[in-house]
């Protein structure tokens, strides 16, 4: 099932977050992904939008607050 993102970029934001695109590495895949945004924020804009998977029934989890409160984009950084 595909769905767009919920999350828009504010257009009077883009100027300011329009550095040079990073490369990160997510689920041992390359991704090009913009630069000065969070990490949530970032996986978004390039289309990510499985972060995790609960335990027990494996179902998908990505960003609900953006903020941080609710863990459903609960990531492992560098190990």
């Amino acid at each position: 099932m595909t769905s767009s993102s919920l999350f828009k970029m504010l257009p009077s934001a883009a100027p300011a977050l329009a550095d040079a695109p990073i490369e990160i590495w997510f689920n041992d895949i390359p991704l090009k992904v913009p630069g000065a945004r969070s990490v949530a924020a970032a996986l978004l804009a390039s289309g990510v939008r499985r972060f995790r998977a609960t335990p027990v029934s494996n179902a998908p989890r990505g960003p609900y607050c953006m903020m941080g409160a609710c863990f459903e984009c609960l990531v492992e950084i560098d190990g």
